[in-house]
């Protein structure tokens, strides 16, 4: 893995270049994707190659779980809320939501979707690496990761990621 180039970037210019990379594989298997903002989408601290990968992984994982077609809507949008794990008081973040329509998570598999190297997936087609590496990055950015999901109705990977500069620092002097 390539060192962290963190820089000032444009989040949708990321999540935009992953969409038109995939859109071949979206429009063949009859996924219709669609990318929603709320207000202005400020930029961030992050290595776009790194966000770019984590999108990258989601997308993938919810063509995957839609094997007869189906919807992915993107939501980006900023919230001012506290860290789950830090506390403090309420900082802004950008929420990036992936939400399809696919066949879901089983509750019994929930727990560990992040974990290296756990696919549902059958044998060749998968790693089960995507998540878990994803988990990774976002945690080297300052932010986290939801996921929720319902047999049958489709899942929910939600990515976090501050924008405040400072937020990113002290997670950066954190991890020295």
């Amino acid at each position: 893995m390539k060192p962290t180039r963190r820089a000032e970037i444009d989040p949708l210019q990321s999540l935009k270049a992953v969409l038109e990379l995939m859109e071949r594989e979206l429009e063949g298997r009859k996924v219709r994707a669609r990318l929603e903002t709320e207000g202005e989408i400020p930029r961030l601290i992050a290595d776009a190659d790194q966000l770019q990968q984590v999108y990258l992984n989601i997308v993938i994982n919810a063509i995957d779980a839609m094997p007869g077609g189906g919807t992915l809507r993107v939501q980006a949008s900023e919230r001012s809320v506290r860290h789950p794990e830090r506390g403090g008081p309420p900082r802004r973040f950008l929420f990036v939501s992936f939400e399809d329509t696919g066949i879901g998570v089983a509750m019994e598999h929930r727990e560990h979707v992040f974990d290296p190297f756990f696919t549902t997936k059958p044998i060749g087609s998968g790693t089960g690496l995507g998540l878990s590496v994803s988990y990774g990055i976002v945690r080297e950015h300052g932010g986290w990761i939801d996921f929720t999901s319902e047999p049958g109705r489709g899942t929910r990977v939600t990515v976090v990621l501050p924008l405040d500069a400072r937020e990113v620092e002290r997670v950066r002097e954190a991890a020295s």
